[in-house]
Parts: C-alpha cells; sequence; structure tokens
C-alpha cells in the first residue's frame, strides 16, 4: 500500500517515522502554539493524507514522550479513506503547567489499521453464547471489589 502527502503550506512538514521498524509515521506542528492545563486543542498539520486501500483506515495517537513526560494526549484521531482534508490532531493537556509547541515539534503519530465493518442486526436476545459473562462495568476487569 502506498500513501501520499500533500502539503497545505509552505510550514507544513512532510511526516516521518523515526526509523526503519516504526509502525507511526509522526506529524509535525506547523506552528507555535501553547495548550494552558486541563485544556485542549486542535492543531492542524497542513498535510492532507490520501492511500489507495479501502480496508484500511488511518488512526491517529500519542507519542510516547508527550503522553509520558508532558502528560498530553491525543483526544481523536480515526481518518477514514474519503477524508483528504488538512489532518488536525486534538491534543489535551492532562499537566498543572502550559504544554509549549514549537513549529516544527512533533505532536501525533499515525499508523493504518485494517478495517473491520460487521453487519449491525438488532436483536431482541444475543445468539453469541459465552461460557461465561463479566458482571462489573467499565475498567472493572483484573479489580477486586470489597463490599461494606
Amino acid at each position: 500500500m502506498k500513501h501520499e502527502i500533500k502539503k497545505l503550506s509552505e510550514d507544513a512538514i512532510l511526516p516521518v517515522r523515526g526509523s526503519t521498524f516504526s509502525a507511526g509515521y509522526d506529524l509535525f506542528s506547523p506552528i507555535n502554539v501553547t495548550i494552558p492545563p486541563g485544556e485542549n486543542k486542535c492543531v492542524m498539520t497542513d498535510v492532507a493524507i490520501a492511500w489507495d486501500d479501502d480496508e484500511y483506515y488511518m488512526q491517529i495517537f500519542s507519542r510516547s514522550s508527550i503522553a509520558f513526560k508532558k502528560k498530553n494526549n491525543v483526544c481523536a484521531g480515526v481518518i477514514d479513506i474519503d477524508y483528504r482534508k488538512n489532518v488536525g490532531v486534538v491534543l489535551l493537556n492532562n499537566s498543572d503547567v502550559p504544554f509549549v509547541i514549537q513549529k516544527g515539534d512533533r505532536i501525533a503519530q499515525y499508523i493504518f489499521l485494517k478495517k473491520v465493518s460487521p453487519e449491525i442486526i438488532e436483536v431482541d436476545e444475543f445468539s453469541f453464547t459465552l461460557e461465561s459473562t463479566r458482571s462489573g462495568g467499565f475498567g472493572s476487569t483484573g479489580v477486586s471489589f470489597i463490599e461494606v
């Protein structure tokens, strides 16, 4: 599979992989921007991306250095094959200090993932059975609860 990049401004920087074996392609900020603590901003990368295989979609992820060291995360990031406009990166500053992004900083990474689109069937009862089911809700696996 191939993918093409269109620069939408003179300040746009083409995505790169950190090494030959990197799964992700780094996205860069074409501007200086500051994200206050607890806030989020969409940083437009000034690049548009197209690819030739509709069995794949693009997903934008946090870079580990930004997520771990700076406590900033990518909030959203599914890009479908028919989106051919400026790619934006929504960053959330989870730290207690402003997150300063300089023009040319790597702000996120994208990878291509195989798309699965199962048919939706409305039912009154599930026909798929399992040997056991969970009783807990969000974030309940691997957690012991003490009832009081």
